[in-house]
């Protein structure tokens, strides 16, 4: 869905929302202008090589991971980082 967005029919369940978006992988979402996949089972937020749209996107508000294949944020990583220098005192 977008001007000039393709998904390429080997990207069968594949989805390009965004202008000049691009699937090309098997179950894959490319999600924003001139962002584009290139394997299956892949999200993309952005080209990867700065043509056609941002190489790369920020994702922001997202919550705390729960489970091991969870995302995590910042936040998380501050306060690991913190942990481990407050441990060890070797974090810079």
């Amino acid at each position: 869905v977008g001007y000039n967005s393709f998904v390429r029919q080997s990207a069968v369940n594949g989805v390009a929302l965004g202008a000049n978006a691009g699937a090309t992988g098997a179950d894959s979402v490319a999600l924003g202008s001139g962002s584009r996949t290139y394997e299956a089972d892949t999200v993309s937020i952005g080209s990867g090589n700065g043509r056609g749209g941002p190489a790369t996107r920020r994702i922001v508000n997202v919550s705390d991971g729960q489970a091991a294949t969870d995302a995590v944020n910042k936040g998380q990583l501050d306060a690991l980082a913190a942990d481990v220098q407050t441990t060890t005192g070797m974090v810079q």
